[in-house]
C-alpha cells in the first residue's frame, strides 16, 4: 500500500480493511533423549541365552532301532520307543527328536527314501571293465556322483590326475555319467570329481 493510500484510510477509517493473519501451530513430537545405559537398568543377556544343544548325525544303528521301535509300540508312541532300553539313541535324542526323523525317513521326497543302485565302471563302449578273472566291481549307492568317489580310490592307483570315470547303473544300462578325477595330493590321500556329462543311447 501506497503512502498516499494510506492517508486516504486514515481519513475515511470506513473503508480501512483490517487482515488478521493467524498462524497455525502444529504439534512436533519432541524426541526426549535418550538415558544413559547403566549395569542398573541394563538386562543382562546371559540370563536369557538358550544352550545350544550338540548336532549328532543319526548313525544306521539309532535308524535301525527307530523303525523296529515303531513295529513294535506303533506310530506316535515316541516316548514308549525312547524309553525302551532295547533301542539304543544318543544321549543327546529326545522323543521329539525321533518324531522328526521319522517324519524325514517315510517322506517320498527324502533322501532316505531313494533307493540304492548298482553302478559299474564302463569304457567309451559301453562295456565293463573287468580285471584279468574277467570279474567286475558293483558300487551300490544312491547317486552316480557317490559311486564315482568310491571307484576313483580303486582306480586312483592305476591312473593319472585327469583321468576319465564312465560310470552306468544296471538297473538303467541306456544312460552313462562321465566324471573326470583330479588328485589334490601324491599317493591318493585327496582327489575331487567333477561331472562332466551324462549320455544317453538308443536302444
Amino acid at each position: 500500500m501506497s503512502p498516499e493510500e494510506e492517508e486516504k484510510n486514515e481519513e475515511n477509517p470506513s473503508i480501512l480493511k483490517l487482515h488478521i493473519y493467524t498462524s497455525r501451530k502444529y504439534k512436533t513430537d519432541v524426541l526426549q533423549p535418550q538415558k544413559e545405559l547403566t549395569d542398573g537398568n541394563l538386562r543382562s543377556s546371559s540370563k536369557y541365552k538358550k544352550e545350544r544343544r550338540e548336532i549328532v548325525s543319526w548313525s544306521d544303528e539309532e535308524i535301525d532301532a527307530l523303525q523296529k521301535g515303531v513295529e513294535k509300540y506303533g506310530y506316535g508312541k515316541w516316548k514308549a520307543i525312547f524309553l525302551d532300553l532295547d533301542f539304543k539313541f544318543h544321549t543327546s535324542r529326545n522323543p521329539s527328536d525321533l518324531k522328526d526323523k521319522y517324519r524325514l525317513l517315510t517322506k517320498k521326497t527324502s533322501y532316505y527314501a531313494l533307493k540304492k543302485q548298482d553302478f559299474v565302471v564302463v569304457d567309451n563302449e559301453w562295456n565293463y571293465l573287468t580285471d584279468s578273472l574277467g570279474k567286475y566291481d558293483v558300487y551300490k549307492e544312491k547317486f552316480p556322483h557317490d559311486a564315482c568317489e568310491r571307484a576313483a580310490i580303486l582306480h586312483c592307483k592305476s591312473t593319472l590326475d585327469g583321468s576319465i570315470i564312465r560310470l552306468m547303473s544296471l538297473s538303467n544300462q541306456s544312460v552313462m555319467h562321465v566324471y573326470e578325477v583330479f588328485i589334490i595330493e601324491e599317493g591318493c590321500n585327496k582327489y575331487k570329481v567333477r561331472k562332466i556329462s551324462t549320455l544317453t543311447r538308443s536302444t
